[in-house]
């Protein structure tokens, strides 16, 4: 009598569960991407605006030098116009708050050199803006030259340097942040291939083991 055996169970088991890995591992792959892509363009809406400050602070100190020397009277109303992007420019990067893109807070490295001495890089940001409107709106001399001083004292010694290291510790953050979103994502698919091999053991076994005649 011959009776036909079954297939064993456990390398349908082991099949299935590696398949259903796939199928998980898969998901999560499209899950990290997204995330990868959505911190590229968050990073860069950060790396944008600094580097839009570094920008407009040399704007604004080359507004005050025409309206010092009296060599352009509408540098008056590009100043205003550049310090109040600024001071826009400046809470979409302290608060995270949406504008220009910007929709995740400050890092804690990043929050000492806006808020913590010695760098209070906001506290500089905001009296520099602020002089730069003084020197546009007045027309008295000594409180120009005093706005003018401040503004280009504060440029030299303060702004730019700061500017130029929050420029560069948001771009070693974003930097870092991909790096380790990839990272994940090599992790995710060497599983991946781990549970394809898992998939494909059952389907090369030797078949004697599995199936056959067996002669009673």
């Amino acid at each position: 009598m011959i009776v036909e055996r079954r297939p064993y169970g456990l390398p349908t088991i082991v099949y299935v569960v590696a398949l259903a890995a796939v199928v998980v591992l898969c998901a999560v792959t499209l899950v990290i991407l997204a995330d990868v892509i959505s911190a590229q363009r968050g990073d860069m809406a950060v790396i944008d605006a600094a580097g839009r400050q570094l920008m407009l602070s040399q704007r604004i100190a080359l507004f005050a030098e025409q309206i010092n020397f009296n060599q352009n009277e509408s540098a008056r109303g590009h100043i205003l116009g550049e310090a109040a992007a600024m001071l826009r420019t400046e809470a979409a990067l302290t608060s995270g708050n949406g504008d220009l893109g910007i929709t995740h807070g400050l890092s804690a490295q990043a929050h000492a050199l806006y808020f913590a001495a010695p760098g209070q890089l906001d506290a500089h940001t905001r009296d520099f803006a602020a002089a730069a409107q003084k020197l546009a709106l007045s027309h008295d001399p000594v409180e120009e030259q005093v706005a003018y001083h401040l503004i280009m004292d504060d440029s030299a010694q303060s702004i730019l340097p700061l500017l130029n290291q929050a420029l560069r510790l948001f771009s070693e953050e974003a930097d870092a942040r991909i790096d380790a979103l990839r990272h994940a994502q090599a992790m995710v698919l060497i599983l991946m291939l781990l549970a394809i091999v898992s998939c494909a053991i059952p389907a090369f076994r030797p078949l004697r083991h599995g199936t056959g005649p067996v002669q009673r």
